[in-house]
């Protein structure tokens, strides 16, 4: 197996001088961060509903502080995951495949549209469910709902 300077100096004869190594270490690092964001989002969605069901969730400050401070951790966990993705696609796609051998030999194109038919149909059916559910509430409005009944106790606070 050919390493990274090897393909550099294989680079450098096909191409021309240049820089043609990934930034590796930001890769590893960047793969590194989108795991630790999703262990952090897991557990702290195991620690809200565990919360919520025992009926503390409202008033424990640190569980509400938390997890508005960890709003843009999905974003982050995202971002980073493309971008570890980015380097070995990219060696691949330059250094060692052409174009022509991009096409899958195995996989055949009605398979490919029945995943892409089958895909499509659930996010369909999930959003009919989503609005179904969010017109349902509307229409039920606060007093229709007792979730929303005036319960003389203290609100959730984030801040005190």
């Amino acid at each position: 197996m050919k390493g990274i300077n090897d393909l550099q100096k294989e680079a450098e004869l096909k191409h021309g001088a240049g820089d043609y190594v990934p930034h590796v270490t930001s890769m590893f690092w960047s793969f590194r961060v989108m795991i630790l964001a999703g262990i952090i989002m897991l557990v702290t969605s195991i620690v809200g509903y565990y919360l919520h069901v025992k009926g503390k969730l409202l008033n424990n400050r640190v569980a509400l502080k938390s997890i508005y401070h960890l709003l843009a951790l999905p974003f982050i966990a995202n971002s980073t995951g493309r971008y570890s993705r980015s380097g070995p696609s990219t060696l691949a796609c330059i250094w060692l495949t052409k174009t022509a051998d991009g096409a899958s030999k195995v996989v055949t194109a009605p398979e490919i549209w029945t995943t892409i038919i089958g895909f499509t149909a659930v996010y369909v059916v999930m959003a009919i469910a989503a609005i179904y559910l969010a017109v349902k509430h509307i229409q039920a409005g606060p007093a229709g709902n007792p979730a929303h009944d005036v319960v003389e106790q203290e609100e959730a606070t984030l801040w005190k």
